[in-house]
């Protein structure tokens, strides 16, 4: 089996953002969901490597795109 590694530990801070940069939403999605997109139909799976804190908004995120993934802290 295969699996995308996905690090999205990030805070945005140095961008001046008020949260993780790959929440924010580019064209009207969330980051994160693109980068996950891009791999669902490439590999057997996806894991998720979040900030703790991150994490419910990270899961928030997969929910609305209906993508199953494996999200961890990291």
């Amino acid at each position: 089996m295969w699996y995308a590694i996905i690090l999205a530990g990030g805070s945005g801070s140095r961008m001046g953002a008020q949260r993780n940069k790959v929440l924010l939403e580019l064209a009207g999605k969330p980051v994160i969901v693109r980068a996950v997109e891009a791999f669902t139909n490439l590999v057997d799976g996806v894991i998720l490597v979040s900030r703790e804190e991150d994490i419910p908004d990270m899961r928030a995120a997969m929910a609305a795109a209906n993508l199953p993934v494996t999200i961890v802290a990291g």
